[in-house]
């Protein structure tokens, strides 16, 4: 399951789509984790999907913010009932995460961005997960050097893998864009083959493909479908695979 979270402003919905679907592994962005005094209007991945049902997770830390005089952290977040043998994170633009910046202060913090892997234990196979929030233009979701620079970069790492890789997230990129180029030449795009015509829900200001699940040979696709269950302001992408 892939899902741009939303911070949790959903958690009712998210829980309720989470127990219709019951997903294996789960890949978000714009999570939140609260680190002092609980109680945000957030709510994070540990209570959407708590640790007996969920027990192994990789958080890959973007920023931490100062609201309400409370600390939450947020950034990209991979949950598994299997295994999470081992994670790493690797930052896209900055080197580290942003620390104890107020919401909305204007620093240019807002697009240090990184991409998050979890090798994961499926029954004695070794299944390679990213996922990755992509550079933000608020004015257009065309692609520009530095979303070409950055993809490029999640590029070469993928190259380095061997065996099943998915790559998920919210690229907020068309299909179309010529940044999704080194991505394109390595894995397939499923929601170009399966023709899903768009991945916001009716709580965004418009209609457009920018989160995708990307998979390479050795993953055997069974089916894939971005679900009309309101979430969040994006879609879920669910993906029924076999390795």
């Amino acid at each position: 399951m892939q899902l741009n979270c939303w911070s949790g402003k959903l958690a009712t919905q998210i829980k309720r789509f989470r127990d219709a679907e019951n997903p294996d592994i789960v890949c978000l962005q714009e999570d939140y984790l609260t680190i002092e005094r609980p109680g945000s209007i957030f709510a994070s991945s540990n209570e959407l999907f708590p640790s007996d049902s969920y027990p192994h997770r990789a958080f890959g830390k973007v920023q931490s913010y100062r609201f309400m005089h409370r600390l939450d952290d947020f950034g990209n977040t991979i949950i598994s009932k299997y295994p999470i043998i081992s994670s790493k994170v690797t930052f896209t633009r900055g080197n580290k995460p942003v620390e104890d910046t107020e919401i909305g202060d204007g620093s240019g913090s807002y697009n240090t961005r990184n991409f998050i892997h979890a090798k994961i234990d499926v029954n004695g196979q070794i299944l390679h997960v990213l996922t990755h929030q992509g550079h933000h233009d608020p004015h257009s979701k065309d692609g520009s050097p530095e979303n070409t620079r950055q993809m490029q970069r999640i590029a070469d790492y993928v190259d380095a893998l061997e065996g099943p890789v998915i790559l998920t997230g919210d690229f907020n990129l068309h299909p179309k864009s010529t940044s999704l180029k080194p991505i394109h030449s390595r894995l397939n795009n499923l929601c170009t083959e399966y023709g899903i015509k768009n991945t916001r829900s009716i709580l965004a200001k418009r209609k457009e493909v920018i989160d995708f699940v990307f998979v390479n040979k050795a993953i055997e696709v069974k089916d894939y479908w971005a679900s009309d269950m309101i979430v969040s302001d994006h879609k879920a992408l669910i993906l029924d695979f076999n390795i």
